[in-house]
């Protein structure tokens, strides 16, 4: 994904890929570390840029707009699950967003 969204840029940056991880957290710790830029969520990077620890590179076209969609069976009817859901959809109606 984010390979595709560098390759549409009018100017398509120079990048050597030194790590490939689905887990956040590790592509955030190796960033704090020095070893380079990840793409990572904003949410998970907030604490880290007010305290001036990492800044965001590139310009704002780096920026990878994505939408998550969550779906459930209507035919599982697990208390845990139904709750979990109800949960998420009144912070969806009181907030806007997750």
């Amino acid at each position: 994904m984010i390979h595709h969204h560098l390759q549409r840029q009018r100017d398509i940056p120079q990048l050597q890929t030194l790590s490939e991880n689905y887990h956040s957290v590790s592509i955030k710790a190796m960033v704090k570390e020095g070893y380079g830029i990840g793409w990572i969520p904003k949410r998970l990077m907030l604490d880290t840029l007010n305290y001036g620890k990492v800044a965001l590179a590139g310009e704002a076209n780096w920026n990878i707009p994505l939408e998550i969609r969550l779906y459930r069976s209507r035919f599982n009817q697990n208390p845990n699950l139904t709750q979990f859901w109800d949960t998420l959809k009144e912070k969806v109606r009181k907030d806007g967003t997750l």
